[in-house]
């Protein structure tokens, strides 16, 4: 159990730098695509949330159209039409 000196040649050492640049520059390809896949999700999920706004809108559209309609409102007794109005404003 003697020292042993390792031997190691410059084209052992060139394989080395090598691997570790290509290590290097995979890494930096995956945090790019990481970082584009971030980008992408924050970019569906905002127009989900705005398509889903919309119809939101649409149906309180819809909903307002069937309350406040004329034939509606002139079937209502006033109290309950100044009551609406009230409770919406």
């Amino acid at each position: 159990m003697g020292k042993e000196i390792i031997n190691i040649s410059p084209n052992e050492i060139k394989t080395l730098e090598n691997r570790q640049n290509n290590i290097s520059k995979l890494n930096e390809h995956l945090y790019f695509l990481r970082k584009r896949q971030i980008f992408q999700t924050l970019r569906t999920s905002t127009r989900v949330k705005l398509d889903i706004l919309n119809r939101i809108k649409r149906w309180f559209d819809m909903i307002e159209k069937r309350i406040f309609d004329d034939k509606t409102m002139a079937e209502l007794p006033i109290e309950k039409v100044i009551t609406l109005f009230k409770f919406v404003s």
